[in-house]
Parts: structure tokens; sequence; C-alpha cells
């Protein structure tokens, strides 16, 4: 009995620091490196659920806009055929309803669904320049997506159309009295003949846009980008074109080339 406990006391005798270390700290690394590979298992799990909540969030909000808008051509349509909106009188009650719902229906909606409406307003002849049915004025239009569309001579005096693309559009002898179209694309833009008095395209691009005979009385070009945009026979004031970031190639009122 005393060799055995002689043996075992001069086993522990022997131990070096390492040893000692080693008996202490494999196990506590062990313990560490579980712990690790929880906390970074559940912060995968925390990310992973974060990103379908996101999803399943952009999903939702994708669908109710596209049910509002739905829900909207539903209501404008029955108001059309069984209201007759179209040929309503400029005081009638059905007009001030779908003003109204226009208005508030542009506050859900995307860029590319305020496109959809403003197309629809005009393709159902409710916003004709000759005599709009529904009046746009302090629409909010913003970051809508129309490039390539025809908007010709159309009603959208007072509308907000800010940071909207319009490029390539269709817009000859289209009523942009004092809109806001401030940061909007507006290259190539057919805009022969349009009237923008008052309208601010401030920071706006008009790079190659056709401008011929535009009344730009009053209009705010500062920061605008004009370049060989065509201005022939425009109204619009040398002080007004001074203050456009570049006029580079455009033809100027008088038909003249700019530098």
């Amino acid at each position: 009995m005393t060799r055995v406990k002689e043996t075992s006391s001069a086993g522990l005798r022997d131990k070096t620091l390492w040893d000692w270390l080693e008996l202490l700290i494999i196990p506590g690394v062990l313990t560490f490196g579980l712990l690790w590979f929880d906390l970074a298992e559940s912060e995968r799990s925390r990310q992973a659920a974060a990103k379908r909540a996101e999803i399943e969030l952009d999903v939702a909000r994708e669908q109710a806009r596209e049910n509002a808008l739905q829900m909207y051509l539903d209501k404008m349509s029955n108001l059309l055929l069984a209201h007759g909106l179209k040929t309503s009188g400029r005081r009638d009650e059905v007009r001030s309803l779908a003003r109204a719902r226009t208005l508030t229906v542009l506050s859900q909606l995307d860029g590319r669904r305020k496109g959809y409406l403003l197309r629809f307003l005009y393709e159902a002849g409710l916003i004709s320049a000759a005599a709009p049915v529904i009046t746009l004025g302090g629409g909010i239009f913003g970051e809508a997506s129309v490039d390539e569309t025809v908007l010709s001579r159309a009603d959208l005096s007072g509308a907000v159309l800010s940071r909207v693309f319009l490029s390539e559009g269709y817009l000859t002898r289209v009523h942009l009295i004092a809109a806001d179209l401030h940061g909007s694309l507006l290259n190539k833009t057919n805009l022969v003949g349009a009237d923008l008095r008052d309208a601010d395209l401030s920071h706006a691009s008009l790079k190659g846009a056709k401008l011929v005979n535009a009344d730009l009385r009053g209009a705010n070009l500062e920061g605008a980008d004009l370049s060989k945009a065509n201005l022939r026979a425009a109204k619009v004031t040398a002080e007004q074109l001074s203050r456009a970031k570049s006029l580079a190639g455009a033809t100027l009122p008088d038909g003249s080339q700019a530098d």
C-alpha cells in the first residue's frame, strides 16, 4: 500500500508545468471553442431570420403597392363607366372624388406604379390640356418612371415630378406650368411647344432635349444640363440660360450654336 502511494506521489512530482497547463488549457480551449461555435451558429441563425423577415416585408410591401394600384384602377374604371366621369361637369362631385382618390393613392405607390397610373390617366383622356377632367396640381409623382412614353398635350401643371424619369418621352405641347421637375431626367425628351412657365427645372438633365418653341418664362434653370438641347425659338432669357450647368452644343433661341 505504501509503495502504491509513493509511486503515485512520484508521478505527481514528475509532472512538469507544461503538463499541468495541458491538463488545464486543453479542456478550456475545447469549452471555449464549443461556446464560440454556439455563438457563431446563433448569430448566423439570427442573420438568416432577419434576412427572411426583410424579404417577407419587401414582398408584403410590393403586394400592398400592387393591391393599391389595382383597387385604384378598379374604382376609377367604375367612375368612368358607371358614373360618367369623363363627361361630367367641372363642379360635379364625381370629379372631386376622382381627384381625391388619385392624389391619395400616389403616396402608396413606388416609381414604376406611379408611371402606370400616369399613363392610365393620359390614355383614359382624363388629363388633356384642352379640358382636364382631373387636375394634378400638388400630386406627388416624384421618382415616377415613364421613359419613352407619350404624354402629348397632357396637363401636368403644378404636379410634383421631381427626380422623375421622362427620358426620350414624347411630351409635345404638354402643360407643365409651375410643375416641380427638380433633378428629373429628361434626356432626349421631345418638349416641342411645351408650356414650362414657372416650372422648376433646377438640376434637371435635359441633354439633347427638344425645346423648340417651348415657353420657359420664369422657369428655374439653375444647374440644369442643357447640353445639345434644341432651344430654337424658345421663350427664355439669357439670364435664365446663364444659370444652367451646361449649354455645350445647344441650339440657342436665335438659332446660333453654343460653344
